[in-house]
């Protein structure tokens, strides 16, 4: 019996991994994209571009509202990342140089950051912007493999990453906190989406997202619990035992 579940666990992990592995697979050329690239980047962007339209249709089933298509697309010759959105053009962006393993899941934070700018009314905090787009970006690049031990080594060291409550310091105090702390910070918000999703689902991770994205409802303490079904303590104290904090 033992054996069976553990198959049966090995074969959910993989389902999970699975339902992201397909974003890598090539495509037609894309419907929703208008890409513009350098010269001698042609083959960078059509491997983009076969791409781009499994990227947006993900987010589609996970959003209300999507951005107006064409999406525009620019590659930055002699960059790499230095990635921004700007929204009152439609426009994603990233650097050429690199390869696709690096370019995509760039482009895909950013194509997150559009789909949020897309809500009606919504403004962005760091758990419904920043956040939320570099999970996305993660989990499409690595597809989950050993999150779990990176953030478990990196939130037992330092104990002000253990109390989620510190994310809101990067809301408050970004532009003045040492870069050290910000990128714990940071990794501390992406280590609770890993957990959240996996231990809850989609549908209660993507309703605490978006309640971030409502200036209103987002500092409400019970939104945790409006979303999740339990309180912010017992979520709190599954992310300990998901990572093996305790």
């Amino acid at each position: 019996m033992l054996a069976a579940l553990a198959l049966a666990l090995a074969s959910s992990a993989l389902a999970g991994a699975d339902a992201w592995s397909p974003l890598w697979e090539p495509a037609s050329a894309s419907r929703r994209f208008a890409i513009t690239r350098p010269e001698e980047k042609a083959r960078l962007a059509s491997d983009v571009a076969a791409r781009l339209d499994g990227l947006f249709d993900l987010l589609a089933r996970r959003y209300s509202s999507a951005p107006a298509v064409p999406v525009n697309v620019v590659l930055v010759a002699g960059e790499r990342g230095r990635s921004r959105t700007e929204p009152e053009k439609n426009l994603i962006r990233t650097g050429a140089e690199g390869e696709l393993r690096s370019v995509l899941p760039s482009l895909f934070h950013e194509l997150v950051h559009l789909f949020n700018f897309a809500q009606p009314g919504a403004t962005q905090d760091f758990w419904s912007g920043e956040l939320w787009a570099q999970y996305h970006a993660e989990r499409l690049e690595t597809l989950g493999l050993k999150h779990k031990a990176r953030y478990g080594r990196l939130s037992r060291s330092d104990p002000k990453k253990l109390d989620w409550s510190w994310v809101s310091m990067l809301d408050e105090n970004f532009a003045r906190m040492p870069e050290r702390e910000r990128q714990q910070l940071m990794e501390l918000g992406v280590s609770v989406y890993w957990y959240l999703e996996a231990a809850y689902g989609t549908a209660p991770t993507l309703c605490f997202q978006r309640a971030h994205l409502d200036a209103g409802r987002r500092k409400d303490p019970g939104v945790w619990e409006a979303c999740f079904g339990v309180p912010y303590k017992k979520l709190h104290a599954g992310w300990r035992k998901y990572y093996r904090l305790d």
